[in-house]
C-alpha cells in the first residue's frame, strides 16, 4: 500500500477468550483446517471526481484510514479465510465494493465460522482510501475489532453497521455538514468527532454501549428515544426536554449557545440494550 501516517496503537478490550476453549474443542471434533490467504486490491484515482465505496468486513482486526502519497482511490491488504470480491464501475463517479463472498463467514457454514474465530488474531483488513476524493461510504462490520480512522477523508455520507465486537470511529471536520448513520451491533461503539465538524448523526443502539466524544467547544444537541441502558451526558449539556416523565432516559440535551452556532452537531439516538455516554 502507499505510504500512510504512522499507525496509532489501539488498545482492544474485546476478546474471544471466553469462548476460545469450546471453539478449539469443536474444531478438533470437526477436523477443520481452513487456509488463511493474503490478497491485495487497488484501484487508481484516474478520472475519479466522487466515489461510492462499500466495505463488507468479515472477521479479525479491521483498519480503515486515509492514504498519503498515493495515486490510488483504494488500496487493501487482507488476510482472510474464504473467497473475496472486489468490483469497480464508473469513471468520474466510481462505485467500489470490497468484501467476502456470501457476506463473509457470518453467513457461511458453522464449521468455517468457528475456524475463523479460532484464527482471529491472524486475520486482518488494512484498507486505505483516497484523502482528496468526496466519498459516500458504507461499511458493514464483521466479527472482531475495527479502527475506522476517517478523520483524513472527505466524507459526504457514512453508513455504518457495527457488527460484533469493538468499533473505534473517528469522524472528520468538513467545510459542509454531512450525515452519518450508525446501526449498533453487539459490543462497544466509540465515536470521536473532530473539532469544527458539522454532523447530523443518527444512531440506533444494539447490545452494548455507544460512546460519543465531542470537542469541548462544540455546539451540540442530543436527542434520545427509548432504550434500556439510559444516557449519561457531560456536565456542559443541559436537558431542555424530558421524555414521558422526568426520570425517563428519553429526552433532549443541548450545549450553551447551540441555537446560534454556525457549526452544529445533531445526534438522534434510538436506544438499545446498552448505554449512551456523551463526553
Amino acid at each position: 500500500m502507499g505510504e500512510q501516517k504512522p499507525k496509532q496503537v489501539v488498545e482492544w478490550s474485546f476478546s474471544f477468550g471466553d469462548v476460545g476453549d469450546s471453539i478449539n474443542k469443536t474444531l478438533k471434533q470437526l477436523g477443520a483446517d481452513a487456509e488463511i490467504k493474503e490478497s491485495h486490491f487497488s484501484e487508481p484515482v484516474g478520472t475519479t471526481k466522487t466515489a461510492r465505496i462499500r466495505l463488507d468486513l468479515a472477521t479479525g482486526k479491521m483498519v480503515v484510514r486515509a492514504l498519503t502519497n498515493s495515486e490510488n482511490l483504494i488500496e487493501a491488504d487482507v488476510r482472510h479465510i474464504g473467497e473475496m470480491e472486489f468490483s469497480v464501475s464508473g469513471e468520474s463517479d466510481k462505485v467500489v465494493r470490497l468484501g467476502q463472498k456470501n457476506n463473509g463467514v457470518i453467513a457461511g457454514p458453522i464449521k468455517d465460522f468457528l475456524n475463523t474465530l479460532s484464527n482471529h488474531d491472524e486475520l486482518r483488513w488494512e484498507i486505505g482510501l483516497a484523502a482528496n476524493i468526496p466519498l459516500d461510504l458504507e461499511i458493514h462490520g464483521g466479527v472482531g475489532q475495527s479502527k475506522l480512522d476517517l478523520s483524513g477523508l472527505q466524507i459526504r455520507h457514512l453508513k455504518l453497521g457495527s457488527g460484533v465486537g469493538e468499533v473505534h470511529l473517528d469522524l472528520p471536520a468538513m467545510p459542509e455538514p454531512y450525515s452519518v448513520e450508525i446501526d449498533g451491533g453487539v459490543g462497544e461503539t466509540s465515536v470521536t468527532i473532530a473539532e469544527g465538524a458539522a454532523v447530523r448523526l443518527r444512531a440506533s443502539g444494539g447490545v452494548g454501549s455507544v460512546k460519543l466524544r465531542l470537542p469541548e467547544s462544540s455546539a451540540a444537541r442530543i436527542e434520545v428515544q427509548g432504550g434500556l441502558g439510559g444516557a449519561k451526558m457531560a456536565p456542559r449539556f443541559t436537558r431542555v426536554k424530558a421524555g414521558s416523565d422526568f426520570i425517563s432516559p428519553s429526552g433532549t440535551w443541548e450545549t450553551p449557545g447551540y441555537a446560534l452556532a454556525a457549526h452544529q452537531i445533531v445526534v438522534h439516538f434510538s436506544g438499545g440494550v446498552g448505554e449512551l455516554k456523551v463526553s
